[in-house]
């Protein structure tokens, strides 16, 4: 899916249209075309056959990161630098927008989600995100792309667990997609 861009309208669907439309195939498989992120991640779950116990098909990003809120399952950002988790592969990440980031009266709102890829041991968070700038090649609108955030990063806000099969917290091993990992 790297690479996959959204289109302008329900017939630029193939994801090689240059547009900022918010017209992607997630949307056409969720039933809404708007902005797409968390619906890339259910996407993402449903095709890696993760059921909605550990991931909703959602649209909006509060609604699972509140969920995972509830269940314990989330850490903030500053949880994860000082050690008290460790990301792994297969994790939620939730992140701010620049205003909410520069916020006295909601600073901590998410509005951006994406899947963890990797994190390295200089605090470093590696992800893949629908309706995401690209730093390789140019889109008008979202795309869906990998990203690296370092350990300072301002918009990373929270990583969250979801719990796959039952296994608690940090036990489980990264999902595997006919050899692909997510």
């Amino acid at each position: 899916q790297i690479g996959y861009m959204e289109g302008q309208n329900n017939k630029q669907l193939n994801g090689n249209t240059l547009s900022s439309g918010n017209y992607t195939e997630y949307g056409s498989w969720y039933g809404m075309q708007d902005a797409w992120c968390a619906m890339f991640v259910s996407w993402c779950a449903y095709n890696a056959g993760i059921g909605e116990e550990s991931i909703l098909y959602h649209s909006y990003t509060e609604t699972q990161w509140s969920l995972f809120t509830g269940q314990g399952r989330s850490y903030t950002w500053e949880e994860v630098q000082i050690g008290e988790y460790s990301p792994l592969p297969g994790d939620i990440v939730y992140f701010l927008s620049q205003a909410n980031a520069d916020s006295t009266t909601n600073p901590r709102k998410v509005n951006h989600v994406g899947i963890v890829t990797g994190f390295s041991e200089s605090g470093t968070l590696y992800t893949i995100e629908g309706n995401a700038q690209s730093d390789v090649f140019t889109t008008d609108g979202g795309c869906v792309t990998t990203r690296s955030y370092p350990a300072s990063s301002h918009y990373v806000a929270y990583v969250c667990s979801p719990n796959y099969g039952g296994t608690s917290s940090g036990e489980y091993e990264p999902i595997s997609v006919e050899g692909d990992y997510i």
